[in-house]
């Protein structure tokens, strides 16, 4: 009988700390969840100069973030203003950006996410004013193999997708046939999830 109550005081120990470590974590999570979200919003602002207007265009630039403000000090010296305003579309919350002195639309950036190899992978997409073509595209989170599906966030495959139209379907394919995107090799899985 002692064997027995030894494994049920065992037992009882490990749920009493598997309760105690449980509520520990999610007092964790829900205490930083803020914070959290307010780091993914700094980095989508960050990346909305280069999704909307291109990375040649931003490269080297000094970027401010004040509020929804984005301003940039180009390599050249060129001076940019952009305003970000949030926005709902069919249910999803995507990003307006507009810039210059009568508030031109420079683009939008939406948010979007798939089940990777690994994990979700969550994506920031740039599109054109009238929404018809792909300006950029940054991967915001993924936990994909390394040196393998994690070349998804690499700018080779991301500048793939610039310039593609939006009024179909993007497919990942085995070969370049110009009208899909070349899969990563022996990451097929993460290629699709991103397309």
């Amino acid at each position: 009988m002692s064997g027995r109550l030894r494994v049920l005081t065992e037992a009882w120990l490990i749920l009493v700390l598997a309760a105690v470590f449980g509520a520990a974590l999610a007092t964790v999570h829900t205490s930083l969840s803020g914070r959290i979200e307010a780091n993914k919003r700094a980095e989508t602002l960050r990346q909305v100069p280069a999704l909307v207007l291109g990375m040649e265009q931003v490269k080297g630039a000094e970027i401010q973030i004040v509020g929804d403000r984005i301003d940039l000090e180009t390599a050249v010296g060129e001076s940019l203003s952009l305003e970000v305003s949030d926005r709902q579309f069919g249910g999803h919350q995507v990003l307006e950006v507009r810039h210059g002195p009568a508030r031109d639309l420079a683009g939008w950036v939406l948010h979007g996410s798939d089940q990777g190899y690994a994990d979700l992978i969550e994506l920031l997409v740039g599109l054109s004013p009238d929404g018809s073509l792909i300006t950029g595209l940054f991967v915001l989170s993924q936990k994909e193999t390394p040196a393998l599906g994690d070349g998804i966030t690499r700018s080779e495959f991301r500048q793939r997708f610039v310039g593609k139209k939006t009024d179909r379907a993007l497919v990942a394919t085995r070969i370049d046939d110009g009208e899909g995107i070349l899969a990563l090799t022996a990451a097929t899985i993460s290629s699709r999830s991103v397309c």
